[in-house]
């Protein structure tokens, strides 16, 4: 069976079908079967006691999925689960362990442009952070990014771009590593240089630290050289 009605063009008029369950804080849904199978997908109205506990929800049978819209505010959830708000505009939750959680596919191999993800200001003319097509990295860029990865900051004399922290301690010597690797012959990936930051007095109100230079020799990289405090 079918509904029909003459209405307007656009939303002028538009055709209206109405769930009306006349009980406060009472729920609608709309349920699809197929043979024997039973409930296979539901659109259900979800309204709890107080003023914005309303959600209209998408899910199929017991321990599938969950889509969820927040009526009261602009929040889509996939998995957050039923009668709860998603915790963002957008709250996406892990369906399986292995899943892949977002997924993007760029249209060709041959020459490809745009991005994958791209954040803005609100005007927006400028790129807050994005991860172009060919997986360049650009935070603050302002512009696409030409380098795997490309960090930048305005600001007069030395700008402070990329903190590297090691939260463990506090302990005399412990610290952050940047490493470098290469490929060798057979065991392919292999670390082969690196430079490191270390605390060397972790007094408060005399803390000194190190700037350390490693590179490796048929083995794991190891200090060459390093800048004291003094």
């Amino acid at each position: 069976w079918r509904i029909a009605a003459a209405g307007g063009a656009g939303l002028t008029n538009p055709m209206e079908l109405h769930l009306h369950n006349t009980t406060n804080q009472g729920s609608s849904q709309i349920i699809f079967e197929e043979g024997g199978q039973g409930s296979n997908f539901t659109i259900r109205y979800n309204s709890l006691s107080g003023g914005t506990n309303n959600w209209l929800e998408l899910f199929g049978p017991t321990g599938g999925g969950i889509y969820t819209f927040k009526r009261d505010a602009a929040r889509f959830g996939i998995n957050t689960g039923t009668s709860t708000d998603p915790s963002g505009n957008l709250d996406v939750r892990q369906f399986a362990n292995g899943d892949q959680i977002l997924y993007a596919r760029r249209n060709t191999d041959t020459s490809p442009t745009g991005n994958f993800i791209q954040f803005q200001n609100t005007a927006p003319n400028t790129t807050l952070f994005e991860v172009d097509v060919n997986g360049n990295v650009g935070i603050g860029r302002g512009s696409t990014a030409t380098y795997n990865l490309e960090v930048s900051k305005g600001g007069a004399g030395v700008a402070d771009l990329v903190r590297l922290q090691n939260s463990n301690g506090p302990t005399n010597n412990n610290g952050a590593q940047l490493l470098f690797s290469a490929l060798r012959t057979t065991s392919g990936l292999t670390n082969v240089a690196g430079i490191s930051g270390i605390i060397t007095d972790i007094t408060d109100t005399a803390y000194k630290g190190a700037l350390i230079l490693s590179t490796a020799n048929n083995a794991a990289p190891a200090e060459r050289a390093r800048i004291d405090n003094v």
